[in-house]
C-alpha cells in the first residue's frame, strides 16, 4: 500500500473531518474509497451522459419531424 500527501483548503479538510467522524471512519479511509470508486463513477457518468444525448437528439427529431408534417 502506497501514502499519498492532499492539499484541501482548511474549510474542505474540516468538512472531510466532520463527514468522516459521522461516519465513524477517516478521512484516508473516504479518500481511498472514493479513489477505488473513480473507475466505476466514471463509467456510470458516461453511460448517463450517453443515455441524456440520447435522449436528447430522440426530442430533437420529433421536433423536427412535427414541424416537417
Amino acid at each position: 500500500m502506497r501514502n499519498i500527501t492532499v492539499t484541501v483548503d482548511d474549510s474542505v479538510y474540516r468538512g472531510a473531518r466532520q463527514f468522516a467522524a459521522k461516519w465513524d471512519t477517516s478521512v484516508s479511509a473516504l479518500v481511498s474509497e472514493f479513489l477505488v470508486s473513480m473507475p466505476l463513477i466514471h463509467r456510470l457518468t458516461r453511460e448517463a451522459n450517453a443515455s441524456e444525448a440520447k435522449k436528447a437528439n430522440a426530442l430533437a427529431n420529433a421536433a423536427i419531424a412535427k414541424t416537417s408534417a
